[in-house]
């Protein structure tokens, strides 16, 4: 039973309220799970980890204060989740456009909101975008072994930038294996039966290049008032893309061996054309496809004569005949 004797107050005094305030956490976006989907979602009640984790995000504003992205769009996208962002704000891409019935790579924003990196529908680069559909009209291409038709109709295995509409499978890296496809771009001829050795060829004075390239014999394409020729030289200053095709000077046979494998163009009495005398004649607008690293001469026009030191004829004195 109850004592009759009422207990002390209490003793203790009252504990004082908390000395810190609770730290308001602030709102981000972040990612979760709502109704068993993936999703990005806006509020304060994430893990504290997620920070150091770098999975909290805010939107990005311009110096205006206009929302150029949003957080969500941006938790959205680094985990490849497919939201609909609050605000749109796309990123210039590349993407699959249909042009005239025809689908080429297009570039800009104007792709629909379902296209994304992860879906495969948004690109980096245009050779992403080319590469991923097959289109090898907006493939750059490098110089190749292809059938190329003259414009007398006969066809021969030559060794420039294909068209952009060629097919890879008409690409050769070696011109053995152009012709072993297309023979007849490859005719045999009976070269006649002479003694009169080839003319010995002088190999130009070469060192080693800074990056260590070795000196070789290698083909190069170059435009000229008559057209575009090509000619095998003797650098070390060749372009990577000419590495595969290079020529060991060989005592000079290095120079035939370069200009009967990549056919350099000949001059009417069948040798091969002069590389200096090609470098003399000013180039046309055609690029060639492998660039030239050596400088190009002086200009051949010349100054025009001085001016006659001798005076014109005097003006006659005889007056006109007086009108009829």
């Amino acid at each position: 039973s109850p004592s009759d004797t009422p207990t002390n107050s209490p003793s203790g005094s009252l504990t004082k309220s908390p000395s810190e305030q609770p730290v308001a956490v602030e709102e981000k976006w972040f990612p979760d799970t709502v109704n068993g989907e993936p999703t990005c979602r806006y509020g304060s009640d994430y893990t504290s980890s997620y920070g150091e984790y770098g999975w909290l995000y805010d939107d990005d504003v311009d110096e205006n204060g206009e929302v150029t992205k949003s957080g969500e769009q941006k938790c959205c996208e680094a985990f490849n989740l497919s939201c609909q962002f609050k605000f749109v704000v796309k990123d210039d891409m590349w993407y699959p456009v249909y042009v005239n019935g025809q689908k080429d790579c297009d570039y800009g924003n104007d792709y629909p909101s379902s296209y994304s990196v992860a879906s495969g529908l948004l690109f980096e680069s245009e050779i992403a975008c080319c590469q991923e559909f097959d289109l090898s009209h907006c493939i750059p291409k490098e110089p190749a072994w292809f059938p190329k038709l003259g414009d007398d109709g006969s066809k021969a295995c030559v060794y420039e930038v294909p068209p952009s509409e060629l097919s890879s499978s008409l690409e050769f890296s070696e011109r053995e294996d152009c012709c072993d496809a297309f023979p007849e771009a490859c005719p045999t001829t009976t070269l006649p039966t002479t003694t009169t050795p080839r003319p010995s060829i002088d190999t130009p004075p070469c060192e080693e290049s800074a990056d260590g390239k070795a000196c070789a014999w290698w083909p190069e394409l170059i435009s000229t008032e008559e057209g575009v020729v090509m000619i095998c030289q003797y650098s070390s200053s060749w372009p990577p893309i000419a590495e595969d095709h290079l020529s060991p000077d060989d005592g000079g046979n290095g120079y035939y061996a370069c200009c009967d494998k990549y056919s350099c163009t000949k001059n009417a009495d069948g040798s091969y054309v002069n590389v200096m005398e090609v470098r003399s004649n000013p180039a046309s607008n055609a690029p060639t496809p492998l660039p030239s690293k050596v400088p190009t001469t002086e200009p051949t026009p010349l100054p025009t004569p001085l001016p006659s030191n001798s005076p014109s004829k005097h003006p006659t004195s005889a007056p006109t005949p007086l009108p009829s």
